[in-house]
């Protein structure tokens, strides 16, 4: 999702008119003019015309109306926007020259008006198509798609607009969004829309004149006829204005001179809120609540979706709307291989995501938006296991997002040779169920093979040092988990159970070219002094793509854990994350005091959805306590990588209670979510919960939760 998109709605809303025309669109010939009307009723017409690959052609569209302003685009075969002339410095005239047809098949062209539904600029155009065609082949032939139901029809409001108002009572700068059925966009700094939509006025933006004095920010659509469909709708809380804290809101909606309809909810800094009005051809309409924009939850959305569905070729297509919020697919990968997939949305307002899931069900890959131009998505990854992987194409919010329309899914594997990588033998052993990687890795001039990334770690006693990296996915790569589904693996294993090794090396690597994206965590733990008293100091580099990123040379203490993590961008730049001794014990090293003004108040069986980010490292919460209450505390991850550690403070602001992960007392197994399964409050007063994630501030793995707060007894 981008905010700050303007020309999206002009992009997308022909394709969304194009679906109720398709079938009876005319079809253009060489040299003969056609000629049409657009006003408020007739946005934009269509035309076809049918080509070969590599044919060119020049379409000149004209009208002699000062008022109306003229857009032109042309979409291929499969429903792709290939070309398109919409700049309004040159209202009277739209041109597409010397155009390059892509493929064979049959070619839609849509001429519509600059300003889309807003005003009442009317006029005569004539559209003329120049160049050559050739005819395709009968059998390469492409017909139109028809749509899978994501019109863009009109309604007329006649007893009053549409009116979307935000309130809230503090003197921080809260923001609304609204994005139309037709992919246009109001908020500030982007109004009015091509559909008509306007903002009144951006209040609070400057925090040195906010008010608290019912600060309210007003998006409208007038009397006429608007756009049917699903009025995404969201909040922003952009700045605290030094104030902090959650606040609450309300969002007030009026439709057509009806009551209004009203939703509360409160927001956290930096958070967004999702609703949206829904409607009808009939005037009938909703507004509809989402909820916090927390993240994504993939389990609740495999849910809504349903069976995944064998991807056959190399596309999809679908349709995203309230019913149903994304499509699965699923393919047969090969390790090494290549992929790029890629999610283009072909009408209405539809705000694409794509998300990749491994063998194991666990995430490779996201994407929201392409770059800094479009909404639509791609994902390129390199896979590192042989198996069966599922894509899943969904929209911004997913679940409780307000986009909706028709999307086209590509898909491309390139094939990978099956040199197989084999690290040097260890003596833990030479690890099993090595991927397959597309070159055989060569040796480096300390004799370590070679990778695209490499963690080494060495040391100057026979002490055991545990050197642990945590790959994007959230696996974590040690000396009792030898690799990871995105390729890596330990090569090195210095020490380990006191082997009493002279000059100890850890080494952790993935072989080039696998490089998976986002972020990575690295932790030495110094557990065992193996009857070495010497004091200890490690040395620790970080090389990615040849590049060393990371060298610092540390002395450590029995039992103590250092921790750095590095991200990894999508053009392959890696930047180092902050570095430092942690203790999870000790709910001090978070410097937590600062904190505890901006809490959000919780009660007894709240259950709370938030996100723990590279930037939020730690969210606060606060309850009022009586001493004697016996209660219950959990965290539980809902999406991403994170790995919760949850604590408690007294009204003293001393911590009382802690947990990083949950065992079993029978198994020994570990669960990496939180829970303070018992504790009796010692002193009544205000209370605070600290939700945070494993390395509290060096740590790096990210996502949603579930923070639960529950009496197990309330003394009377």
């Amino acid at each position: 999702m981008r905010k700050y998109l303007f020309l999206m709605g002009l992009m997308l809303a022909p394709l969304g008119l194009a679906a109720q025309q398709d079938t009876a669109a005319p079809e253009l010939a060489i040299g003969i003019p056609a000629t049409g009307t657009l006003d408020a009723e007739t946005l934009a017409e269509n035309y076809i015309f049918r080509g070969s690959e590599g044919d060119t052609i020049t379409i000149t569209a004209t009208t002699t109306s000062e008022e109306l302003s003229l857009i032109l685009f042309i979409a291929a075969p499969g429903g792709a926007i290939v070309a398109q002339d919409a700049d309004l410095s040159t209202p009277a005239e739209a041109f597409i020259t010397s155009f390059d047809l892509p493929e064979n098949g049959t070619y839609l062209v849509t001429i519509m008006r600059g300003n889309g539904a807003a005003g009442e600029e009317s006029g005569d155009y004539t559209l003329v198509l120049s160049g050559t065609l050739t005819p395709p082949p009968p059998e390469t032939t492409t017909q139109l798609p028809p749509t899978a139901g994501i019109t863009a029809q009109n309604v007329t409001l006649t007893e009053g607009g549409i009116e979307i108002s935000l309130a809230w009572s503090a003197a921080v700068n809260m923001d609304i969004e609204v994005r139309d059925p037709v992919g246009g966009s109001v908020f500030s700094g982007n109004s009015p829309s091509p559909s008509g939509g306007s903002l009144a006025a951006d209040v609070n933006q400057v925090c040195d004149e906010a008010t608290s004095d019912a600060p309210t920010e007003t998006i409208s659509w007038p009397v006429g006829s608007v756009p049917a469909g699903s009025y995404e709708i969201i909040i922003y809380y952009t700045d605290v204005c030094q104030l902090g804290g959650p606040q609450q809101f309300s969002l007030t909606a009026s439709v057509n001179g009806d009551d209004a309809q009203v939703i509360g909810g409160t927001l956290n800094p930096g958070q967004q809120y999702l609703a949206n009005v829904t409607i009808e051809s009939g005037s009938q309409w909703a507004l509809n609540n989402g909820g916090v924009n927390a993240g994504l939850d993939i389990g609740q959305l495999l849910q809504l979706i349903g069976e995944a569905e064998p991807l056959e070729g190399n596309t999809a297509s679908g349709t995203i709307n309230r019913n149903r919020p994304g499509y699965d697919y699923t393919f047969e990968g090969t390790a090494g291989s290549a992929i790029t997939l890629t999610m283009d949305a072909t009408s209405g307002s539809l705000d694409t995501y794509l998300i990749l899931l491994g063998p194991n069900g666990n995430e490779i890959a996201r994407n929201d938006d392409r770059d800094d131009v479009t909404t639509n998505s791609t994902i390129t990854t390199q896979l590192g296991q042989d198996g069966t992987y599922t894509i899943v194409a969904t929209r911004f919010g997913q679940a409780i997002g307000g986009t909706e329309g028709d999307f086209t899914l590509t898909f491309e594997q390139g094939e990978a040779t099956t040199a197989q990588v084999t690290p040097a033998p260890t003596a833990a052993g030479t690890p099993e169920n090595i991927v397959t990687s597309v070159i055989t890795p060569t040796a480096s001039a300390d004799g370590l093979p070679a990778g695209s990334i490499e963690v080494q770690l060495t040391w100057n006693t026979a002490a055991d040092l545990q050197l642990l990296v945590r790959d994007p996915s959230g696996e974590a790569i040690y000396d009792d988990n030898l690799t990871s589904v995105s390729g890596g693996f330990l090569s090195e294993d210095g020490n380990a159970r006191c082997e009493g090794e002279s000059n100890p090396l850890s080494y952790i690597y993935w072989p080039a070219p696998l490089l998976p994206r986002n972020t990575f965590e690295v932790e030495v733990w110094y557990q065992n002094d193996c009857d070495d008293i010497t004091p200890v100091t490690f040395t620790l580099t970080i090389n990615v793509q040849g590049e060393e990123i990371f060298n610092q040379t540390q002395a450590i203490i029995l039992n103590a854990r250092y921790m750095t993590t590095f991200t990894i961008d999508n053009a392959g730049e890696a930047t180092v994350g902050e570095t430092g001794f942690f203790d999870m014990t000790d709910a001090n090293s978070i410097n937590f005091f600062p904190l505890l003004a901006e809490a959000e108040p919780m009660e007894y069986e709240d259950v709370i959805s938030d996100q723990i980010t590279l930037t939020e490292k730690v969210k606060v919460y606060s309850f009022e306590g009586i001493s004697g209450d016996r209660i219950r505390i959990s965290m539980v991850r809902t999406g991403g990588t994170l790995d919760t550690a949850v604590y408690l403070i007294s009204p003293d602001n001393i911590p009382v209670a802690f947990n990083d992960d949950i065992v079993n007392a029978n198994t020994g197994e570990r669960d990496t979510n939180s829970l303070i399964a018992e504790y009796t409050l010692e002193q009544s007063g205000t209370f605070y919960i600290l939700a945070t994630h494993y390395g509290l501030q060096y740590g790096g793995t990210t996502g949603t939760f579930n923070l639960s707060l529950f009496p197990l007894s309330v003394a009377q």
